[in-house]
């Protein structure tokens, strides 16, 4: 049935573990499962209005009764904005397993150390999370977030004294260490590897075809 399913709907056969993974979660609770009903409405309607605020809202609560480290970045938008973004890693008490939840996301127009800081602490204070609970922070290590005068981490270490010292994200220094190791290579290796995996999707698409 879950085959036929996804040849009638045109989907790639990479989702059947995908599926069948969230079947098995939605059937734990069949009482809500079977009273299940879904409008045509458009997905970022539903994200948006529906699912996005349920989440933010049972983050925030878990954050209020947890330990919980910041994983902090910027990206550029699609907009040419630069957005920060925080992610938290923490144990939640509900599912009882360590789990990694977007928890907030800001577009500055400049970026430095002293606006990423007031806008942590003001979201931290607006949504009544003590700042004793923030054990640790995860970043880059550019002279904003990692300067030792006047670092994003620095100013945020002065109010949260008790946080663990863990080196930055292991993430970046992995890339560093890579994008270190390749530049005697002159990008040979990283064209090499993009080949390989537009090799790889053509071949899936034929497979799924």
């Amino acid at each position: 049935m879950l085959v036929s399913f996804i040849a009638q709907h045109s989907l790639p056969f990479t989702l059947i573990p995908h599926i069948i993974n969230l079947s098995q979660e939605l059937s734990k609770d069949y009482k809500v499962l079977s009273s299940l009903s879904m409008a045509a409405c458009t997905a970022s309607y539903k994200l948006n209005y529906g699912l996005a605020p349920y989440i933010s809202s049972s983050v925030i609560e878990e954050l209020q009764n947890s330990s919980f480290s910041i994983n902090v970045d910027e990206c550029m938008s699609n907009a040419h904005q630069k957005v920060f973004s925080i992610l938290v890693p923490y144990y939640s008490e509900k599912q009882k397993l360590s789990i990694v939840q977007h928890y907030k996301s800001k577009a500055f127009n400049v970026v430095n150390a002293k606006t990423l800081f007031d806008y942590v602490k003001d979201v931290l204070a607006k949504d009544e999370i003590p700042l004793a609970n923030l054990i640790s922070n995860l970043c880059d290590s550019t002279n904003y977030m990692r300067g030792k005068k006047a670092g994003f981490e620095t100013l945020l270490r002065n109010h949260a004294v008790h946080m663990l010292d863990i080196d930055g994200d292991t993430c970046h220094h992995m890339h560093n260490i890579v994008k270190k190791f390749l530049s005697p290579f002159e990008k040979y290796i990283e064209y090499l590897c993009s080949d390989i995996h537009n090799d790889m999707n053509g071949v899936l698409i034929c497979a799924d075809i």
